[in-house]
């Protein structure tokens, strides 16, 4: 039997988000979608991150624990409109963030776009477990495990196929 995986995710504030066996649940704020939205389809191709920001406030204040960032529409540069919808979030506030999206580049372009915010890399996720980590269905094609250079964690990056 191997032991439970557990994903914290820290806040730049220094706030932990424990995803595991113990803490099973958390609330994510998935607002952030253009998804059936039209007007934020319209500010996200033009740049405008209005309704990005006060959805990041609002899911907050409604008790989300973690902000998940989506920006794909028909059309959409993921790559340019990521990093400018995830800076604008972590303007707004301080929680932990989901970079969501099937292209390679725009997840590394979000994760920059924090890297770049802070100075050093905010976004923490570390998985705690003896077994080694397993693809789960083809759907997890990139896990990054990212720490800041001052805390005691390693940064590495796996490719689950």
């Amino acid at each position: 039997m191997t032991d439970p995986v557990e994903t914290v995710l820290e806040a730049r504030d220094g706030r932990q988000t424990s995803i595991g066996f113990v803490d099973a649940f958390v609330t994510i704020g998935k607002r952030i979608n253009p998804t059936n939205r039209k007007v934020l389809t319209q500010q996200l191709k033009g740049g405008d991150m209005t309704l990005a920001r006060r959805d990041a406030r609002r899911q907050m204040e409604a008790g989300a624990q973690v902000i998940d960032v989506n920006v794909g529409f028909a059309g959409a540069d993921e790559p340019v409109v990521m990093p400018m919808a995830v800076r604008a979030s972590m303007e707004e506030v301080d929680l932990p963030f989901s970079i969501d999206s099937p292209s390679p580049a725009a997840v590394e372009a979000g994760l920059k776009a924090v890297k770049e915010m802070v100075g050093a890399v905010a976004l923490i996720l570390i998985q705690r477990t003896k077994a080694k980590p397993r693809p789960c269905g083809g759907i997890v094609t990139r896990c990054l495990a990212i720490s800041d250079p001052r805390s005691s964690h390693s940064q590495s990056r796996n490719r689950l196929a």
